[in-house]
């Protein structure tokens, strides 16, 4: 096994989950579309590649399409048609469909392409059409699995337009819903995306475009599947851990995504390795410090930015509950962002929008004595470490 440490992990790399993944695709062949609704590094990508083997195994057709770094609707076409094209099915498409294709490109100016979601006159006359003309290329009557990834990162970039952004990202949502909705449609969808596509919705008021998709909550690894990640990995690398180092690795992760197993295992054996620091329960704390005060959380900081007009409120929030492993109730929550000047209900229904958007995302939960914490040891020290300390 290869310690692909961010990555979506495939073949042999990939660990676990039978029951979710037959579970997944038995809903998949009963005509379900599903969203992959999961925090960030839970691993929805490698999962939905999984599905996408699964279903290549059965001979349906296949399309993968990742969305990380579109920037605009041009960009997006561009992509799902060359994705298209790559596929060795595609030539038993029929011929009047392929040859459609070529027309279709031609409408997407390179030009219109640069100017991004807040494009130019011609790419808003073009727009309707060349979308109806994407429609005409897909065949409804074959068994087909589509997986478009990170669609939430392209939602993202329709804030950016005040003007039409939000209109436009409800009419691409309505496009995908009238595609799932055709009549004996043989095509399913799954969408996943690590900026969660439920926040966009909900926080524009469009969550109807995506309610006839099957939410399908991808759980972290619980501790005895965490257990033999570690051994599996340590095995690979001919790496000998005891019990007594993998039960305060466990112990230190507490919240066992795969990439915080892979990421604490790959520190470890580093400095064993490399630094040659003793195989003991000391190592697994200098590592756990080490990676705290590193990069490898950055992007949970970054991704705040599509928290918009609230992102400075869930920074807040966030400061306050990183520097308290016990957590805070809602009342402190509510007094630490209420302004005297502001209605108390107003408050509590940002307050309420914020908590949903975090606990979505993989930040926070709330414990069973009902205060809210961080989610991750790794991300709560994480985030002392970059924001408090």
């Amino acid at each position: 096994m290869k310690n692909k440490v961010g990555p979506p992990v495939e073949g042999e790399d990939f660990f676990g989950r039978e029951k979710e993944l037959q579970f997944a695709f038995n809903q998949i062949e009963d005509g379900n579309s599903l969203l992959l609704a999961a925090p960030r590094r839970v691993g929805k990508t490698s999962f939905a590649k999984k599905l996408i083997v699964m279903a290549d195994d059965r001979s349906w057709r296949i399309l993968e399409i990742n969305l990380e770094g579109i920037k605009s609707e041009p960009q997006f076409i561009k992509t799902f048609i060359k994705d298209l094209q790559k596929k060795t099915w595609w030539g038993s498409v029929s011929k009047a469909i392929r040859n459609n294709i070529g027309s279709l490109l031609e409408q997407i100016d390179v030009s219109i392409e640069k100017d991004g979601l807040k494009g130019s006159v011609a790419w808003k006359a073009k727009r309707k059409e060349v979308f109806e003309k994407l429609e005409n290329l897909f065949e409804h009557n074959k068994n087909t699995l589509i997986m478009i990834d990170e669609l939430g990162v392209l939602l993202n970039t329709y804030g950016e337009d005040v003007e039409t952004g939000i209109t436009n990202a409800e009419s691409l949502l309505n496009w995908f819903r009238s595609l799932r909705q055709k009549s004996e449609t043989q095509i399913r969808w799954i969408f996943c995306s690590s900026i969660g596509i439920k926040n966009f919705t909900n926080r524009h008021n469009i969550s109807y475009t995506i309610n006839d998709i099957e939410p399908f909550k991808l759980k972290t690894f619980d501790k005895p599947l965490a257990k033999g990640l570690i051994e599996k990995l340590a095995e690979s690398k001919g790496f000998e851990l005891t019990d007594i180092i993998i039960e305060k690795m466990l112990e230190k992760i507490d919240w066992y995504l795969p990439y915080f197993v892979q990421l604490l295992f790959k520190e470890i054996h580093r400095l064993n390795q490399v630094e040659e620091f003793p195989v003991d329960k000391k190592l697994v704390d200098v590592a756990y410090e080490s990676l705290v005060k590193n990069q490898y959380f950055d992007t949970w900081d970054e991704r705040l930015k599509y928290y918009y007009e609230v992102e400075i409120t869930s920074r807040k929030i966030l400061n306050r509950l990183c520097q308290n492993p016990e957590g805070e109730s809602r009342k402190l929550l509510f007094d630490l962002i209420h302004q005297a000047s502001d209605p108390r209900e107003e408050t509590e229904k940002e307050l309420g929008q914020i908590i949903g958007m975090l606990t979505n995302d993989g930040y926070i939960y709330q414990h069973q004595n009902e205060k809210f914490l961080f989610r991750s040891p790794f991300l709560r020290d994480y985030w002392y470490n970059k924001f408090i300390r």
